[in-house]
């Protein structure tokens, strides 16, 4: 009974640890993405104001 039960808490620990890292990769391209976007909106507003 105890081994089942430490199997069960082992999986849980295993697909919340899971979610945990996808969330920090979402977290991390996301800010990627915004910093990008702003790198690239900042550097083509003078070029766009040029033409």
């Amino acid at each position: 009974m105890k081994a089942l039960a430490a199997s069960q808490f082992l999986g849980t620990l295993e697909s919340l640890r899971k979610m945990v890292f996808w969330e920090l990769q979402v977290h991390l391209f996301i800010w990627w993405l915004e910093k990008e976007v702003i790198l690239k909106s900042s550097c083509g507003e003078p070029f766009a104001q040029l033409h």
